[in-house]
């Protein structure tokens, strides 16, 4: 680096650097970069007071200027004004994106805006937009752009400055290497730089871990069970397995957990349940939750399909959602997969209809059967899930949220509990028409929780607050299942205060089975008598 410098010394000294004029440019540079991410700032501010966003904001400031250096350099030609036009386009879509996320979640863009980009179909698209766009969002939109045209509008105005490509081409890497390499011996944290304070850089970087975390779910599915995992089946038992696993529910809004309305009728009035007050999910956004759920956390983690289907299980993935977002692709280890929305080509349908599908499945010959089904639930658009005829409730009666003062949130509150209802009821229609003669066991969760004007001013998923974690979770069997594992049941009743992670289904599973794993994280699982409590990854301690 010090030799680097000498030369440049050297260099500038013989030639006659026009240090003035650089440095006019320079200052030009700094404004244009105070001006860059000055409107995602204040909306952060805004929207939760933190004064984390000037602290990010003033760290990003030398980042940016670097990478609008090359605006100055007159040798460029024709490609400094392509530069300079794309530098623009990108930073003015990311500012976009930035502001409008940091007004409707109060966060910066997080893994759970990268997957829901990417998993999301045109119509949920559609549904987003219909139940969050608001004239605030339009004019945030337009100060971004006026911003940006006005940032445009004095890049083009530099008079550039002519300089030895070579040379500066050097200077470029040595800062660049400086921004890349220095906070990492500075903080003493190899995971850090300085790019990590561009919002371009960093959504950039988690776009990428999506993937590779996408690429590492599938390689689960290559996964030689019986070389990663050591476990007993303890009997002979014949079985049919329901995992059931909801979306964007809380328990909050449960009846079965002490709502105010009675939201759940069939699981309350239940008498065969194992009920949990304290379960949470791995993450606030479903690639991951499901990942996390259809996996046993052994030396190499194991896929739970692939497990049941080891021990001779038929298997079935019954979905009210798309297969094909690259989100979830443990589930084509099933034997059997549909799903009605890839079926019918789009999302106008309710959750009852899948609930024929379960019923043939339950009925096929096979002596063991895992029938995994994934609701559509409670995600937004709230009043899209649910048939109009089977509207309970739509006044204020019962709400406990501090915001529900206007006619639209108390619409939004009423809509949200009347799909977890319906959902209630669509588990109801599974539980009727279960045989009784063999047993069955029926497993209820959701991939993430949501809140629902409980804490922030809002409808929508929450990875800053553990109301986006808490989920509902309750076992549901019927008398035969009570017979096959009665010792056990007397025990579980007592261990539902137990606190754990839903990333244990795979152990939780094995316990219902009578499958006994003799490696792994078994002590996460509630059921088993190994089981102690761990800490759990959440927002809010």
């Amino acid at each position: 680096m010090f030799i680097i410098l000498y030369y440049v010394e050297k260099y500038l000294m013989i030639h006659k650097f026009a240090y003035k004029q650089y440095f006019k440019v320079l200052s030009v540079l700094f404004v244009v970069a105070l001006m860059v991410f000055i409107i995602p700032t204040i909306t952060w501010y805004i929207m939760n007071g933190s004064t984390q966003a000037f602290k990010r904001y003033i760290e990003g400031i030398i980042p940016i200027a670097f990478m609008l250096l090359p605006c100055t350099i007159e040798n460029l030609g024709i490609l400094r004004y392509m530069y300079i036009y794309i530098c623009i386009f990108v930073n003015l879509l990311v500012s976009i994106a930035e502001t409008v996320h940091l007004y409707l979640y109060s966060c910066t863009i997080s893994m759970a805006a990268i997957e829901s980009v990417f998993a999301t179909n045109l119509s949920e698209t559609q549904s987003f937009f219909e139940s969050y766009y608001d004239i605030n969002v339009s004019l945030l939109i337009l100060l971004n752009v006026v911003v940006f045209l006005l940032a445009l509008k004095i890049l083009l105005r530099i008079t550039p400055v002519k300089c030895n490509i070579f040379l500066w081409g050097i200077i470029m890497l040595s800062i660049g290497c400086l921004l890349a390499y220095g906070p990492r011996y500075l903080m003493n944290r190899k995971d850090v730089n300085a790019f990590e304070f561009l919002p371009a850089y960093r959504n950039y970087r988690q776009a990428r871990d999506y993937f590779a975390n996408v690429e590492k779910i599938k390689a689960l599915s290559n996964i030689d069970i019986k070389k990663n995992i050591s476990y007993t089946v303890n009997g002979d038992e014949d079985f049919t397995l329901i995992y059931v696993i909801g979306e964007s529910a809380n328990r909050k809004h449960q009846g079965i957990y002490g709502y105010t309305r009675n939201t759940t009728p069939f699981i309350s009035n239940e008498k065969n349940k194992l009920v949990f007050s304290k379960a949470y999910s791995p993450a606030s956004y479903t690639s991951l939750s499901h990942k996390k759920m259809l996996t046993l956390d052994t030396k190499n983690q194991v896929p739970l399909i692939g497990l049941l289907k080891e021990i001779g299980c038929e298997t079935w993935w019954i979905s009210g959602q798309s297969l094909y977002n690259n989100s979830t692709p443990l589930l084509f280890l099933a034997d059997h997969v549909m799903s009605l929305n890839d079926k019918h080509g789009e999302d106008k349908y309710y959750d009852q209809e899948l609930v024929p599908y379960v019923i043939e499945a339950v009925k096929n010959t096979k002596e063991k059967k895992a029938i995994f089904v994934n609701l559509r639930g409670s995600h937004f658009r709230y009043s899209a899930l649910y048939p109009a005829d089977r509207k309970v409730f739509n006044d204020s009666k019962g709400i406990d949220s501090v915001y529900a003062t206007k006619k639209q949130v108390i619409d939004i509150i009423n809509d949200y509990d009347n799909t977890i209802i319906y959902t209630d009821s669509v588990l109801s229609n599974i539980a009727r028409q279960l045989p009784k003669d063999k047993p069955v066991v029926m497993i209820y969760l959701s991939d993430h929780g949501q809140d629902a004007y409980d804490v922030d001013n809002r409808a929508a998923h929450s990875a800053t607050r553990n109301i986006g974690y808490e989920i509902p979770f309750w076992i549901w069997y019927n008398d035969k299942f009570l017979e096959w594992r009665m010792s056990n049941i007397e025990k579980w009743k007592t261990y539902g205060n137990r606190r754990f992670c839903s990333d244990a289904l795979g152990f939780i599973v094995c316990d219902l089975l009578d499958i006994s794993v003799r490696d792994g994280n078994v002590y996460r699982s509630p059921l088993n008598d190994a089981y102690k409590e761990y800490p759990i990854n959440l927002p809010e301690k």
